[in-house]
């Protein structure tokens, strides 16, 4: 289990394809789609990580957050529900265990051609010398 004062582990980052924010000056840009980890999500829906800046609290649900000052108390369980869009796994879909396999019957698909081929120096030398 990671510290409970850590902020949350974020995985990834993109561009969210389906939503925009307006900045303050009135720039629009497309909305961040953020990535993390299991254990950072636990703590969000537990209250203990703010869901707004991902910053660690020090009670689970404070009124508000001490750094961005987002009612967490009041907003953040519903915020989480309409945020929140379930599990996506990162990364390659392909086990470590599936890797290795591939990799052991890559080595011996290279054995066997080594196997077969006449050796053959690795040097050349002239014989006019």
């Amino acid at each position: 289990m990671a510290d409970r004062k850590a902020p949350a582990k974020i995985v990834a980052v993109e561009e969210d394809p389906e939503h925009v924010v307006v900045t303050s000056t009135g720039e629009v840009r497309r909305a961040p789609m953020i990535y993390l980890d299991e254990e950072s999500v636990g703590r969000i829906k537990a209250g203990y990580v703010c869901a707004k800046c991902f910053e660690a609290q020090d009670e689970a649900f404070p009124e508000r957050c001490y750094l961005c000052k987002f009612p967490m108390r009041d907003k953040q369980p519903e915020y989480v529900a309409k945020n929140y869009q379930g599990i996506v796994r990162v990364g390659s879909a392909t086990s470590i265990e599936d890797e290795m396999a591939f990799m052991d019957e890559w080595a011996e698909i290279e054995a066997r051609k080594q196997a077969r081929m006449p050796h053959k120096p690795s040097i050349w030398v002239p014989r006019e010398i």
